[in-house]
């Protein structure tokens, strides 16, 4: 029997959460006084030699998703590392587009038996 991967690619956004206290928050702003930096992220790199801090391990949270942007693109290989199928986030559907369906017929089933059964009731 074959095995099969699946390879998915496209933009994401990684956000993570550290906690730090005033010091931290001066000493980060001390560094990026003293490289010129602009923005935090210049700083990452001095943050954490000089802190401690590792970026990849935040203590608050750590989220991974991805961009609703159509550029998603994912690919079947085979256990080869052959291509066997690739398709774009477009060529997806909707999973819970059937379900929804099945949902809605099934309560407009029910409002239509108890609208009968109000109806009858009000004719006997």
């Amino acid at each position: 029997m074959k095995k099969y991967i699946l390879e998915t690619y496209g933009w994401q956004m990684e956000g993570m959460g550290h906690s730090l206290t005033n010091e931290q928050v001066a000493q980060i702003e001390q560094i990026m006084s003293e490289e010129g930096y602009d923005e935090l992220w210049q700083a990452r790199d001095d943050i954490e030699e000089k802190l401690g801090i590792y970026i990849w391990e935040p203590d608050m949270f750590h989220i991974s998703k991805p961009f609703d942007n159509g550029s998603m693109r994912f690919y079947v290989k085979d256990e080869d590392d052959n291509v066997v199928v690739e398709f774009d986030i477009d060529k997806t559907s909707d999973f819970m587009k059937p379900f929804q369906m099945r949902m809605t017929l099934r309560l407009k089933t029910i409002w239509h038996s108890q609208l009968k059964m109000r109806v009858l009731k009000m004719f006997y």
